[in-house]
């Protein structure tokens, strides 16, 4: 079993990797897509990959996967560097690191990636998790529950949002919900209800309604733009909309043609990484166009960009784990 890396063993890899292979140092951009090249498929997992996250310093990329276990990989090599398993019943659908990247929660419960313990073990049913970007603060959503937030230094609970709860989906799509880049906000999507909504984190209460498809529908994946203005959302229906964060307005719609499984914005904002059935679209968001698709041969579910847009990953059906990154 490999041992994990020191954050500064992990950088000095990275760099050493990226000279003998030739790994580009610029982030992903609309004018380089064409020169975005699939790097890795890591074989990790059985079934499906639910969830990757990549540390805050990109050193490391975790997954999630159908057999229980979280891997860690290092993007640069391809190299497993840890295995945890997950011994708890329940959902297996979201990882999220701490803005320090010495912790790594997921529905079981949160490592401590230094010396690879548990810190913290969840007894509920819990669907997601994911730090506030501070890390002072990690929310928790527990089946037919309102959503928690715990104090990460003591675990415990801060504040209950009383009316926002998740019914019990049908399968392991995630329903999650994300901070804004600055904390003030927290978004979630929909299960039956065809909206996303916003909260208030400091009063608990609901901020705003945003309309993404037809009622009946699930929206399955949130995400903010790193300046915060724009959120994008989207599921069943065949469009994601981009609103305006601020005032709940429609800024872009892009028209998939399918419904969405996942979707991230590169961190300049400019691109929008979109996962469907077997295909990765990346969009422009300021003229809504599809730039490119990265087609694979089997369903893709979670998508996530690296800190600094220089990796982009996808979790796929058969277990594995594809990055792209840019042409040397």
């Amino acid at each position: 079993m490999h041992r994990f890396r020191s954050l500064t063993a992990c950088i000095g890899l990275l760099i050493v990797a990226s000279v003998l292979r030739g790994l580009a140092s610029s982030p992903i951009t609309p004018e380089n897509v064409f020169d975005v090249v699939q790097v890795f498929d890591f074989e990790g997992h059985t079934g499906y990959v639910r969830d990757v996250a990549f540390s805050p310093d990109g050193t490391c990329l975790a997954s999630i996967g159908d057999d229980r276990s979280v891997c860690l990989w290092d993007p640069a090599t391809g190299e497993e560097i840890h295995r945890f398993g997950i011994s708890s019943s329940g959902y297996i659908n979201s990882l999220s690191f701490s803005p320090d990247g010495r912790l790594l929660a997921s529905p079981h419960g949160v490592w401590d990636l230094e010396s690879l313990s548990v810190v913290k073990i969840w007894t509920a049913e819990v669907m997601h998790s994911v730090f506030s970007p501070g890390g002072g603060m990690l929310a928790m959503g527990v089946v037919v529950e309102p959503v928690q937030l715990f104090d990460t230094t003591t675990w415990d609970v801060i504040r209950t949002f009383e009316s926002l709860k998740h019914i019990a989906p049908t399968s392991d799509d995630s329903f999650g919900f994300e901070f804004s880049p600055d904390g003030a906000w927290l978004a979630d999507g929909t299960l039956n209800e065809g909206i996303a909504r916003i909260w208030d984190v400091e009063t608990g209460t609901l901020a705003r309604t945003l309309l993404v498809s037809s009622p009946g529908t699930d929206v399955h994946d949130v995400a903010f733009s790193a300046d915060g203005r724009l959120l994008a959302a989207g599921g069943q229906g065949w469009n994601v909309l981009i609103f305006r964060a601020e005032d709940g307005g429609v800024e872009q719609s892009l028209a998939t043609g399918e419904g969405t499984m996942s979707l991230d914005f590169s961190p300049d904002g400019r691109i929008l990484a979109i996962s469907c059935e077997g295909a990765l679209g990346l969009w422009d968001v300021e003229t809504g166009r599809r730039l490119r698709t990265l087609s694979h041969s089997a369903a893709v579910l979670p998508v996530t960009f690296s800190l600094d847009g220089r990796f982009l990953a996808c979790g796929v059906h058969g277990g594995r784990v594809a990055v792209w990154t840019l042409r040397d």
